[in-house]
């Protein structure tokens, strides 16, 4: 009896043995046609960006930066080369955190009026007077930097590897956080031709980062800066109505998602489930997971493990250019996308993770994009009231070329103060903290608090 039974035993084993060897070998037929249409969109998409190295005006920047207190560039070939004082270092941390606070404070005003900075940031402001005239002198003479780019490392798929240069992002945010702090005192203290020269230099600063497949994140933040502090400015030449809507940066998000979608994809496609595993599971939220809990006993099953996450990787990969594909003709104050989560297949737990938020990265170039074009508009109303002596009655073109079917609303209140409002506000707007959509300004629109 015992010997019957373990026949039928052993018979079930090799049934289920030759059953989960039919599945391997069915899926992964059934995964060539998908793969090769995904390998053929990533080598098109490499080849859009061949590998650069950071260019001599990148290098330089690089080098005079690092005398007000940190690196861009966190690390280089030439990084042995290029050092930080500790006493440079140390004076920056000692005003860091006042600098963000004060520059964030004036940003999110929505009026026009300055805060004087305080004693301390004056201060550290005058002392890296010079260090900031060589960069605007290098700035404003030289061509606009261009960071190292390497795509190639997608096939190599390091999660710890970025693609484009080894740019910290805390400080070029620190950088511009300084540039619009010289800005804004030499607009306080009537000082045009230098405070235009700090502009142009930030400027330029910001176009190296939009010119590249860099996360969307650093052209953004500081694109934001620009929009806040720029709308505090007075006597700015009109050209810069063009400039600040010169660039859309909801194309170049749809560039680093569709990236970000490749290295997702490679990532997957390269790592193997004993790997990831052992990646993830020290962080309580995923070790405590029911879906790792079920997994543990695959992981030493290689050909079903790898089996899974070639699947992954191509659900991943499908999924997110389909959503990449939705966005281009999406109207982001109006859009509704569901979350890539609920677009993944349910088994498909380590796609959840490596795939962007696709709704999140829209929106937030989305916004910026309002606040450049509002700022835009608190221009043009300044540049007629400059020749008017008074703000205009009404503004052109107030219908918004971001978002279809929204305008701007102008007025101007008995009492001299102009004010621009959007004409809705989506929800999701009022759960951000960011440069305001609604503006207001008194006549004498140079008052500093």
């Amino acid at each position: 009896m015992q010997s019957k039974t373990l026949k039928i035993l052993l018979w079930l084993i090799g049934l289920s043995a030759a059953i989960a060897a039919l599945a391997i070998v069915v899926a992964n037929l059934l995964a060539i046609e998908p793969e090769k249409e995904i390998e053929q969109a990533k080598a098109v998409f490499l080849r859009k960006y061949p590998k650069t190295e950071d260019s001599a005006s990148a290098v330089k920047l690089h080098e005079l930066s690092s005398r007000i207190g940190y690196k861009l560039i966190v690390s280089a070939k030439d990084k042995d080369k290029i050092n930080v004082s500790d006493a440079d270092g140390k004076a920056f941390r000692e005003i860091q955190a006042d600098l963000s606070k004060y520059i964030t404070a004036q940003v999110e005003r929505p009026t026009d009026e300055i805060d004087v900075p305080p004693e301390k940031l004056r201060r550290y402001l005058k002392s890296k007077e010079l260090v900031l005239a060589a960069i605007r002198t290098h700035l404003l003479n030289s061509e606009v930097p261009r960071w190292a780019t390497d795509t190639s490392l997608i096939e190599k798929a390091d999660i710890d590897q970025p693609l484009v240069s080894y740019l910290d992002a805390v400080n070029i945010k620190n950088l511009q956080q300084l540039l619009a702090l010289d800005i804004l005192e030499k607009n306080r203290l009537g000082q045009t031709k230098p405070m235009l020269e700090s502009l142009e230099v930030s400027w330029k600063l910001n176009q190296s980062l939009r010119n590249t497949i860099i996360p969307r994140g650093n052209s953004v933040i500081t694109a934001s800066i620009h929009a806040g502090v720029m709308r505090k400015l007075n006597g700015l030449p009109p050209e810069w109505q063009q400039r600040l809507l010169e660039h859309d940066y909801r194309k170049s998000t749809l560039t680093y998602l569709e990236g970000g979608v490749f290295f997702s994809y490679q990532f997957l496609k390269n790592a193997n489930l004993r790997q990831i595993y052992f990646y993830y599971s020290p962080t309580t939220e995923y070790r405590e997971n029911k879906f790792f809990i079920l997994l543990r006993p695959l992981i030493w099953l290689g050909p079903l493990g790898n089996t899974y996450w070639r699947l992954a990787a191509i659900d991943t990969a499908k999924v997110g250019r389909e959503m990449s594909a939705k966005l281009s003709g999406e109207n982001v104050c109006s859009f509704e996308m569901d979350s890539t989560s609920e677009k993944l297949a349910w088994w498909n737990l380590f796609g959840k993770l490596a795939i962007p938020d696709f709704a999140y990265e829209w929106r937030k170039p989305g916004r910026l994009m309002l606040e450049l074009e509002m700022t835009q508009k608190i221009l043009q109303a300044k540049e007629l009231a400059a020749k008017q002596g008074k703000w205009p009655q009404s503004l052109p073109g107030l219908e918004s070329s971001v978002c279809a079917g929204y305008t701007w609303i102008y007025k101007v209140s008995p009492d001299g103060t102009m004010s621009i409002s959007l004409s809705q506000t989506p929800e999701w707007f009022n759960h951000t903290t960011e440069v305001p959509l609604t503006y207001s300004a008194i006549a004498d629109f140079n008052r500093v608090r």
